[in-house]
């Protein structure tokens, strides 16, 4: 059994083809890289500028401390990577450099917009790439928990700052994975533990669901 953020992560690595350079945000994007094959070849980029981000090494000993993730925790650089400064960064993930990019989000709307950086009347240090990324990558995959200490997240329509509009492909919660295709949000997958009626109650948004409707059985511990 995984915790909620494993079931999200790992859900999302089964939405990366092979080859892909993909992007990690802070937070739940970077359980992802947990759950991808190495056989499938994917590239991770760091936002902070390097290409083939893998995980700490298990012998944090050999940790070199200049080498950390976008989320500033211990990272470690695979063979063949490369460092570049924060300017080539940008503008590889404004470029369309980026195939897939996943990061997290604060509220998603039934339009595809996303609010990710800043919570009114909160401190925020700024909005970082996300905004550069998403609108430079081939796919936008938002991760993130259905609610937040009883707040809704997936809305009608955000009323955070918009980081993004219309910008979202897929939307991944513990409880559903959403998909966004011409203006309209479909409910692609459910988790097993959660009924069509228990989830429209925690969630807004105006959505349609999916005749092939698939059922996640995953389990959370």
């Amino acid at each position: 059994m995984i915790d909620k953020r494993g079931r999200i992560a790992s859900r999302i690595a089964r939405e990366i083809k092979k080859g892909s350079v993909v992007n990690l945000g802070i937070g739940i994007p970077l359980d992802v890289a947990k759950y991808v094959s190495p056989e499938l070849g994917i590239i991770f980029h760091s936002e902070n500028g390097f290409v083939n981000l893998e995980k700490a090494p298990d012998d944090m000993s050999r940790w070199d401390k200049d080498v950390t993730n976008a989320g500033a925790a211990p990272a470690s650089i695979g063979l063949g990577g490369a460092f570049f400064d924060l300017e080539r960064s940008l503008c590889m993930m404004r470029g369309g450099h980026v195939n897939v990019c996943v990061l997290g989000g604060l509220q998603v709307d039934s339009t595809g917009s996303v609010a990710n950086w800043m919570i009114p009347g909160k401190f925020t240090p700024g909005p970082g790439g996300s905004m550069e990324v998403m609108h430079g990558a081939e796919k936008v995959i938002i991760a993130m928990e259905h609610t937040s200490k009883g707040d809704l997240k997936v809305l009608d329509k955000c009323t955070f700052p918009v980081s993004a509009v219309g910008a979202v492909n897929v939307l991944v919660t513990e409880y559903a994975l959403f998909e966004f295709i011409d203006g309209k949000m479909i409910l692609r997958e459910i988790t097993s533990d959660i009924s069509l009626e228990e989830l429209k109650k925690i969630t807004p948004a105006d959505y349609i669901v999916a005749d092939n409707l698939k059922i996640n059985d995953v389990a959370v511990s």
